[in-house]
């Protein structure tokens, strides 16, 4: 069997293939907490260290899905008991799960509620996802999906609007209000391949791809990278790197139009040796 999924008796899901490695925290509504590209430089890439600490700990998760920035599915220091995870069904190069439920809130005087479902199929160097969102009643500002990594891992970053964003080691060169200045709507990233976004280090590379809908003017959203700053300089893993897979968001333009109804997506990210790509 190439790829696996199972439960660990604390209730994460894990997944393995031979290529990669991710534990789904149950604690942080199975958000990714754990991620290894074992047939690249075997390092574990997420933000590892300290988990809660310091004035950027909301992301520091890997899959993480964000609604009306006020709903999470894992956020540091709560827990979110509200998801379910479950394996739907195991073959011999690919594995599907399920995570269902609801998203915990950031605040406790946020106002409503919102849920979600995704299922996940999982292959050798990839996995797709299908994705609803229920929003809380009322106006939605945002849908999104993090993928947030160790920054010290980070050696380049590129879209499919073509623009690079220069990384530097250990400063934030998007970061607060700035990270909505490296937003692109996604009609302005189609060059023929689709909307995409990618993160590279070393050996390894982390791609994300949007699916569905395939007409990008009919989703009102886009991507954006947020390069974070280091609260701690004395230990690895403490700053942070994110891919941002905004489905919906109030900075697109206004003649972009709506997000399809109800809010169904699929998208797909590859976890592979760097080397594949060059």
């Amino acid at each position: 069997m190439t790829v696996q999924a199972y439960l660990e008796p604390s209730g994460n899901l894990v997944v393995e293939t031979p290529v990669y490695r991710i534990l789904f925290a149950k604690s942080l509504g199975y958000a990714g907490r754990e991620l290894t590209i074992t047939a690249g430089g075997a390092q574990r890439l997420d933000r590892f260290d300290r988990p809660g600490e310091g004035e950027y700990a909301t992301c520091m998760c890997f899959e993480n899905l964000v609604v009306s920035g006020g709903f999470q599915q894992g956020y540091y220091p709560k827990e979110n008991h509200l998801v379910q995870g479950k394996i739907l069904d195991i073959h011999d190069d690919r594995a599907t799960v399920e995570f269902a439920g609801g998203l915990v809130a950031l605040r406790d005087d946020t106002p409503g509620k919102a849920h979600f479902r995704k299922r996940i199929t999982f292959q050798r160097d990839s996995y797709r996802v299908e994705l609803s969102v229920e929003p809380p009643e009322g106006s939605l500002r945002y849908i999104g999906i993090w993928w947030d990594v160790n920054d010290r891992w980070v050696t380049y970053m590129r879209s499919s609007a073509g623009v690079l964003l220069p990384l530097r080691p250990r400063f934030a060169d998007a970061v607060g209000e700035a990270v909505n200045a490296t937003f692109k709507p996604f009609r302005e990233m189609d060059r023929g391949e689709g909307a995409w976004m990618e993160v590279g280090g070393p050996l390894e590379a982390i791609h994300v791809r949007l699916v569905e809908p395939r007409d990008l003017s009919r989703v009102r959203g886009g991507m954006k990278f947020w390069d974070g700053p280091d609260e701690d300089g004395n230990s690895w893993g403490v700053s942070h790197a994110c891919i941002n897979l905004d489905l919906f968001s109030d900075l697109a333009p206004e003649d972009i139009g709506q997000a399809p109804q109800p809010h169904h997506y699929t998208y797909e990210v590859q976890l592979v040796p760097a080397i594949s790509y060059h």
